[in-house]
């Protein structure tokens, strides 16, 4: 018999874990645009919160993001204040914990992610209220490079534009 259901916890770890993933590509991606090879070879192996304070100073004095700098920066320092959490997700376990503070209609126990080093717990509602919020973080990441891709398409466009060459999109066209 389990004391504790660790069925029910993986999808939402699993998910918590891969959307740091994502986060930690991305970041990389964005080091080796907004850096020489020399430095980005000397970052990309520090810790998250190191990279992400190197990006949030290498964006602020840069003009790459024109108009979305903010956003972006913001966004890195929610992510940045989720990185404990991450830490305590990839290093403790699921416990069954009794409460000793309780009302008589609460449950004396749960299962919750327990951390050893300082006692605290993460119940399985606030591990799912923060997959929905860093979802959204990684989802803004995209969408803010979307946006600066989209923007180097249209000065491009425009060159060709200005150059006196044109684009012609045919249906039914087929490649030799």
């Amino acid at each position: 018999m389990e004391l504790v259901d660790i069925k029910k916890w993986a999808p939402h770890i699993g998910m918590f874990m891969l959307e740091f993933g994502a986060v930690e590509s991305f970041t990389l991606s964005l080091l080796k645009e907004l850096t020489t090879d020399t430095m980005y070879e000397k970052s990309k192996d520090l810790p998250l919160a190191k990279k992400i304070n190197l990006i949030i100073k290498l964006i602020d004095g840069s003009n790459e993001y024109s108009g979305l700098k903010e956003e972006l920066i913001q966004c890195y320092k929610d992510i940045n204040s989720l990185k404990k959490l991450r830490n305590i997700i990839a290093h403790n376990t699921i416990k069954l914990v009794f409460w000793t503070d309780i009302q008589p209609a609460d449950a004396p126990y749960e299962e919750v992610l327990y951390c050893d080093k300082d006692e605290s717990v993460i119940t399985l509602k606030e591990i799912k209220n923060h997959n929905i919020q860093l979802s959204i973080l990684v989802e803004t990441l995209y969408l803010i490079e979307s946006i600066k891709i989209g923007r180097q398409i249209k000065e491009d466009l425009q060159y060709f534009k200005t150059s006196g060459l044109r684009f012609t999109f045919r249906d039914g066209l087929q490649k030799d």
